[in-house]
């Protein structure tokens, strides 16, 4: 899932991943505000102290839409791997407010987009607190 093969132009898109400990940080897209790049993986790996769990709101959330949320999305999995539940794929344009919660410690947040157009991207905070 991490890796991809773009079979348009042969090139591999290599993932940049953050792992982010502590019990509140905010995180966003590459350039945001400005549009976020093309052709880019990018994971955040969320880990709170142990005995909580996270709460997770999006601040700003504006990507290049699709029908399917296949091409510029956002993935928010309930744990620290690629295989951990998916709790909700994003793509277009959402309003803030909506909190997401974990049901453990670690929350896996992976963006991806495609080569057609870019917008915005997101901001979004964490926080842990109690189960």
């Amino acid at each position: 899932m991490y890796c991809k093969i773009i079979l348009s132009t042969g090139a591999r898109i290599i993932p940049v991943s953050h792992q982010i400990f502590g019990s509140r940080g905010t995180i966003s897209t590459p350039n945001f505000p400005k549009p976020y790049p093309s052709f880019s993986i990018t994971l955040w790996n969320i880990t709170v102290p142990t005995g909580r769990q996270i709460k997770f709101n999006f601040t700003s959330f504006k990507l290049y839409p699709s029908m399917i949320c296949d091409k510029d999305y956002v993935e928010i999995q309930d744990g620290a791997h690629s295989n951990s539940d998916v709790i909700v794929r994003l793509c277009g344009h959402q309003e803030p407010g909506r909190s997401i919660f974990s049901t453990g410690r670690h929350l896996l947040i992976y963006f991806e987009t495609d080569a057609v157009r870019a917008d915005k991207g997101f901001e979004a905070v964490y926080e842990a607190v109690g189960k």
